[in-house]
């Protein structure tokens, strides 16, 4: 089990697994990457120790305890799905998952 250290509002700003090392935190608005599930989206918030993600494409908001910040190659991923949204295009829909 995780200790939470620290705080951020009403959140940990940091939890400090069983070997020591500090783990992220995403900010509401982060991009966020789902390990158990290989999605992306963007944290909305938090329910105990498990952040509340939302799907960039639309959808209902998932919760998880096992994510890691988007690399580069993701981000990228999240950038043509909204901008696919913005314009309309719809071909490309799931392709975040």
């Amino acid at each position: 089990m995780a200790e939470q250290q620290g705080t951020r509002g009403d959140r940990p700003a940091f939890v400090v697994d069983p070997a020591g090392t500090a783990a992220w935190s995403p900010r509401p608005g982060d991009l966020v990457t789902d390990t158990s599930r290989d999605r992306i989206g963007k944290a909305v918030g938090w329910d105990g120790a498990e952040v509340i993600i939302a799907p960039l494409d639309g959808g209902a908001a998932w919760n998880t305890g096992t994510y890691r910040p988007a690399n580069d190659h993701e981000r990228l991923r999240a950038r043509v799905i909204l901008l696919n949204r913005e314009h309309g295009r719809s071909g490309l829909r799931g392709w975040d998952r």
